[in-house]
């Protein structure tokens, strides 16, 4: 289930079952709906707009999701250049089972916004999903190389890295860069975890070699 703020997922039981966050931090903050200023629809006022889109974020939060993408649309249709309408009626496509109409609003989001790390990092999160891991390695690569420091995608590159493409050194950097970032001790106490499993394994390649 696609959350704002966390989108938790059961891993694959062939290192014991272990649930992953993969966060999607911030993406209903109304900053991102004003990021790259407003256009189109004279009608509405500057605090008009950001009560329609506060209206679209409740309604995202209390899973109505089919009227949040009507108003949302709406929106994204008046106000063309704001990134954050496009994040957010992603966000409900994807809870409404329609993962490419989920994608094509993340992608106009980075048209408008290349650099917009939560677009980014949904985006990434939808091409894991869909099984294309070398598309999900190349956006994770392009928002740490716009924000190197971002917790997220740090995380989320590492899960990436161990469980799918069995890049063991790239996920121990994340991992380790991710425990510098972070205060969520649940999730670090996890990643430790995982970093002691990875070190085990990649000392075990070591001796086999």
């Amino acid at each position: 289930m696609w959350k704002p703020f966390a989108d938790r997922t059961c891993l694959p039981a062939a290192r014991g079952i272990r649930r992953a966050g993969l966060v999607v931090a911030g993406c209903l903050a109304l900053l991102a709906l004003t990021a790259c200023g407003t256009t189109g629809d004279p009608q509405a006022t500057d605090q008009e707009l950001e009560q329609r889109f506060a209206h679209a974020v409740d309604l995202i939060r209390q899973e109505r999701h089919e009227d949040a993408a009507v108003l949302l649309e709406r929106l994204g249709e008046s106000h063309p250049g704001l990134p954050g309408i496009h994040v957010n009626l992603g966000i409900a496509h994807a809870e409404l089972n329609r993962p490419e109409e989920a994608a094509g609003a993340w992608e106009t989001a980075l048209a408008i916004a290349p650099e917009h790390a939560d677009a980014m990092a949904l985006l990434a999160v939808h091409h894991r999903r869909q099984g294309r891991f070398e598309e999900a390695r190349i956006l994770y690569r392009r928002l740490l190389d716009a924000h190197p420091d971002h917790p997220v995608g740090n995380l989320n590159m590492g899960i990436l890295c161990d469980l799918y493409l069995q890049d063991l050194g790239c996920a121990l950097d994340r991992y380790l860069h991710y425990q510098t970032l972070a205060d969520d001790e649940e999730m670090l106490r996890k990643v430790g975890f995982w970093i002691a499993d990875l070190e085990r394994r990649m000392s075990e390649e070591g001796r086999n070699r």
